[in-house]
């Protein structure tokens, strides 16, 4: 063999060596590294096809552990509702009603689309309702993320990003939290919620997935319930405010405003004559002297500073019930609430006034739509009694007459066993 056949092998095998070497580099980089802007073209691992479900606990994991946490019972004693008949009630599961029973699970290289998530052709079962556990097709592969944390927030309502989202932020395990954590962001609400997150110093970062997309995450933090929504709720509102009591401005900011806040009529749930309802509660009802009733709707929608101005400000809240009054995050303890409710009671609002331990009223309206494009007509003699049942509790710091309300929820069965909990989740359901 010549030299030139020589040299031309020699410069064939090194071009060889370079490009087999270039591979390697690009995919130890892959590997390491999220493709944050998708600046160059990147080939991700094939997602083999998928073949069933399986409980995540019998696929590999990294890391497992569930956390359990109790609110006291008498905490349920601060949320009422009237005793007028209503057709329907937004539900909390009795399982999380004063606790929250949460897994924490560590899973390696998932392919991860934000209500499915599979692991070596298995889709990851998180729900003990199996019409929960979505299948949906493979999709394409966007994006590679080293690490993402995953929550369950199946409804996209305000409130939602509060009793779900948020709520499932306080059981990230805090060095990761302080490291920084990546996740999906929720469907609505994007800004306020972050802002949020970020005044309870939660280190967050949000990213985006379409519908037709998924994402390779080599290792993906699980963070669920067994259930769609309410699960994380319990401990969650108790984590959340031990954050917002050791603010400076809940220090400074007193309780001393009296409100009647209503909602846009496009909400299609609304007071029907707010300015009446400030009138005659200021006719009719007994508060401290020198205060007096006033309405602001500006509760919401408004910029961060402002909402917790506003809401740590309140002594007493007349609204509306829904996703509004979520943001009482942030108003001080034995405080007073009264909601307006329509013909469908909301289960929620109790749960969250109760952990928050303000008092609180639903005033039900049985001839009201839950949403009604027509005006619904306000009973004005029920909210201001019950108004002053609220304010006559804030003043004593107890309820002093409880005719014509009740309590709704119970305590929750106290978990003590959380495998045997897991494995025999449905019993449980049985009482849901």
């Amino acid at each position: 063999m010549d030299c030139k056949k020589i040299c031309e092998y020699c410069l064939l095998y090194i071009e060889f060596i370079q490009v087999y070497a270039a591979i390697l580099l690009y995919l130890k980089a892959l590997h390491d590294q999220p493709n944050l802007d998708n600046s160059i073209a990147v080939f991700y691992p094939t997602q083999p096809l998928t073949t069933g479900y399986e409980w995540w606990y019998n696929l590999p994991y990294l890391k497992f552990y569930s956390i359990v946490t109790h609110e006291p019972d008498e905490s349920l004693n601060f949320s009422k509702m009237t005793l007028k008949p209503f057709e329907n009630i937004n539900q909390v599961p009795k399982n999380f009603t004063t606790q929250s029973i949460v897994h924490v699970t560590l899973m390696p290289e998932v392919f991860y689309q934000r209500e499915m998530i599979v692991q070596n052709g298995k889709i990851i079962r998180l729900f003990s309702f199996a019409e929960a556990n979505f299948w949906y097709p493979v999709k394409r592969t966007t994006r590679y993320f080293d690490e993402l944390v995953h929550y369950v927030q199946h409804w996209t309502m305000y409130g939602h990003n509060i009793h779900d989202f948020l709520c499932a932020m306080m059981f990230v395990p805090k060095d990761l939290m302080e490291k920084g954590i990546v996740v999906v962001s929720p469907h609505l609400f994007q800004k306020i919620t972050y802002d949020i997150a970020r005044y309870l110093d939660l280190n967050i970062t949000f990213v985006s997935i379409k519908d037709n997309e998924q994402f390779f995450v080599r290792k993906l933090w699980i963070v669920h319930t067994l259930e769609l929504a309410h699960g994380y709720a319990s401990g969650g509102f108790q984590k959340i405010r031990e954050i917002v009591f050791k603010k400076e401005d809940y220090k400074y900011i007193m309780p001393e405003r009296y409100v009647v806040a209503n909602r846009p009529k496009k909400s299609l749930r609304c007071i029907s004559d707010a300015n009446y309802l400030v009138k005659i509660l200021n006719e009719n009802t007994i508060i401290e002297k020198g205060s007096k009733w006033i309405r602001d709707d500006k509760f919401y929608d408004v910029p961060l500073a402002e909402i917790i101005k506003y809401w740590m400000s309140l002594k007493i809240l007349v609204t509306i019930q829904g996703s509004g009054i979520y943001n009482s995050i942030f108003m001080h303890e034995t405080t007073g609430m009264v909601l307006l409710f329509s013909n469908v009671a909301d289960g929620p609002n109790m749960q969250l006034c109760s952990h928050l331990h303000i008092f609180m009223i639903g005033v039900i309206h049985p001839n009201m739509q839950f949403r009604n494009k027509k005006p619904q007509m306000t009973n004005y003699t029920d909210m201001v009694t019950y108004t002053q049942r609220v304010v006559d509790a804030v003043y004593h710091g107890s309820w002093t007459n409880l005719e014509g309300v009740r309590g709704y929820y119970e305590p929750a069965y106290p978990v003590t066993n959380v495998t045997y909990f897991i494995l025999n989740y449905n019993e449980y359901i049985r009482h849901w």
